[in-house]
């Protein structure tokens, strides 16, 4: 049994043997800084919505932990992209939606009601009090596009 380790910023691996007499060795993951970056910049409010929308705070952990691994494997495409949030959005609410999919399907609530980008303004103004501004940043919008999402869904649903 051999183990791989990656000289960071080298473009090289290095294989080493592993004596099974012993255990192995642990293994460093090196990420980019700025996908750390991000992570910790949106990884809260992502669970709080995950958790939000799955009503369960196990399944919005797990599916939070499965968008940033996801996301870590084409971070160079998404840095690359017009706008790495509006990737990571996307991708969080379709394994969101395949979630709720497979668990309980049927149970919608204001996704049921609206269009998934206006139902999504309203979870996370409404419901998780962030701000226009805030919101926009998370889904990787302009905060004008989330006021109109915001107005939209009001007209929509002038009782919610």
């Amino acid at each position: 049994m051999a183990g791989a380790s990656h000289q960071p910023g080298s473009g090289r691996s290095s294989v080493r043997a592993h004596h099974p007499s012993g255990p192995p060795e642990p293994l460093a993951v090196c990420l980019p800084l700025d996908y750390t970056a991000f992570c910790l910049l949106h990884r809260d409010a992502y669970l709080r919505y995950a958790q939000a929308r799955l009503a369960d705070a196990e399944a919005g952990r797990a599916v939070v932990e499965a968008a940033l691994g996801q996301l870590a494997l084409i971070w160079p495409t998404a840095l690359s992209s017009s706008c790495p949030a509006a990737v990571a959005w996307r991708l969080l609410g379709h394994l969101i939606t395949l979630s709720l999919e497979h668990t309980a399907p049927g149970r919608e609530g204001v996704h049921g009601r609206l269009p998934a980008v206006q139902a999504d303004a309203v979870v996370l103004c409404h419901h998780l009090s962030l701000t226009p501004g805030q919101a926009a940043a998370l889904m990787g919008v302009q905060e004008p596009t989330v006021s109109s999402w915001l107005s939209a869904a009001r007209r929509s649903l002038p009782t919610a």
